[in-house]
């Protein structure tokens, strides 16, 4: 153990670059450890470092890290974004330029968060403009399908049976005749005289086929 006439300041190291007495004890005290641990910021992605990355890259014990990771956030030069994440937020860490005490650390503070709040706001609008298009594109894909659906079945109109029961239920007694006729037939409807009590409409229809089908639909539609 150091005695307190020996004992090794990490704040004052790395404001002062001061070294221990001997290399032995520089080279396995926090103040080193600490310098090493800042070079690491200038690799992390918008300053952001793993402290359990940090922790395998310097081959020290996670406690070691907390330690300087508590003293650097007490002088203000990061602060903890995310678990086990830190960011820094004093400046460039550059220990060619040891940090003085009288370095205006809350002026770049603001600096920075003026910068990321600046690029949050720029994040969020490509957002807004991302999902714009996004709906824009949702739209285009519906109306295709919708499109695409229609063309493919356009030559399928039918009527189900639930159909023509609905359809009988508003007329009761009325009767249905199914004309069974090829694509491109004309169907005619001209309106006449009642001369009974019957519907007075007749109904023709004319194709260059010479085969076509008239039935008249069941009185219950669901039979088959």
């Amino acid at each position: 153990m150091l005695s307190s006439s020996s004992y090794y300041n990490p704040v004052e190291s790395m404001f002062t670059g001061s070294t221990s007495q001997t290399t032995s004890r520089y080279d396995s005290s926090l103040g080193l450890l600490t310098k090493k641990f800042i070079t690491l910021f200038q690799s992390g992605h918008f300053g952001d470092l793993d402290l359990n990355t940090a922790a395998a890259q310097l081959n020290v014990q996670k406690r070691r890290i907390y330690d300087i990771t508590n003293v650097l956030e007490g002088i203000c030069l990061i602060e903890k974004n995310a678990k086990n994440h830190v960011r820094w937020i004093g400046g460039h860490p550059d220990l060619k330029r040891p940090l003085s005490p009288a370095s205006p650390s809350p002026k770049i503070h603001a600096a920075d968060r003026r910068q990321l709040q600046q690029r949050l706001k720029t994040l969020r609008q490509q957002n807004q403009a991302l999902e714009r298009k996004q709906d824009h594109f949702n739209k285009a894909n519906q109306q295709s399908r919708q499109f695409y659906s229609e063309a493919l079945h356009h030559h399928d109109c039918h009527l189900t049976m639930t159909d023509l029961d609905r359809y009988q239920r508003r007329v009761p007694g009325s009767p249905f005749l199914l004309i069974q006729a090829p694509s491109g037939s004309n169907l005619s409807r001209k309106e006449t005289y009642a001369t009974h009590r019957y519907s007075p409409y007749s109904c023709s229809t004319a194709s260059q086929a010479k085969r076509k089908y008239l039935l008249q639909a069941p009185r219950d539609a669901h039979q088959t």
